[in-house]
């Protein structure tokens, strides 16, 4: 039930805020969206470490402002009083709903409660990225959002080989969260 990507958005833990603040966040198309994947994927070791399992195409310190981006937004959580970072439910959740867009699938009546709920269209027919980063200018509307979301997906796999696969990601613990995964009260 965590990962049910309907109660997380109905309940408040990924919301249409998260995602407009995620888009409008400045730089290089994909690389938060892909430092996301590879800290679910493999953890977080150092930045050097977090930069080749992107590729090694990205310098470690461009990493470090997307990563603390990524803390601030909640998608991330970090250890107290250390430089650790893993994914939190949120960044699961967000991981997840790119995954399903950039599918190009038909849009069933549930997730078009989610995109509705995101501030994302909802369109019954699969909706194509945009192709380039001047696309990406111009209006913020719903349709905008979801295309704009598609090529960051699209950048993160092609220009870094993160698969973006939504999920299963392991489940990492920190010596102060032994044993349960995250259980989350309030926002």
């Amino acid at each position: 039930m965590v990962d049910d990507l309907l109660l997380n958005v109905l309940f408040g833990r990924l919301s249409a805020t998260d995602v407009a603040l995620f888009l409008n966040s400045t730089g290089i198309p994909g690389v938060s969206l892909a430092a996301l994947e590879a800290i679910g994927l493999f953890g977080f070791f150092n930045f050097p470490e977090l930069a080749n399992n992107l590729g090694g195409s990205i310098n470690p310190s461009t990493l470090r402002p997307r990563v603390q981006a990524l803390v601030t937004a909640g998608m991330l959580e970090t250890a107290l009083r250390a430089s650790l970072y893993r994914i939190s439910q949120r960044g699961r959740v967000f991981l997840q709903l790119c995954n399903l867009i950039s599918r190009q699938q038909v849009i069933n009546a549930e997730l078009a409660i989610i995109l509705e709920r995101l501030a994302l269209d909802a369109s019954r027919e699969p909706i194509q990225a945009f192709e380039g980063l001047r696309e990406t200018l111009g209006v913020d509307a719903p349709l905008h959002r979801r295309r704009w979301l598609g090529f960051e997906v699209v950048a993160a796999r092609k220009d870094f080989g993160v698969p973006i696969s939504g999920g299963p990601y392991p489940l990492d613990s920190t010596p102060q969260h032994r044993g349960a995964p995250d259980v989350w009260i309030g926002r």
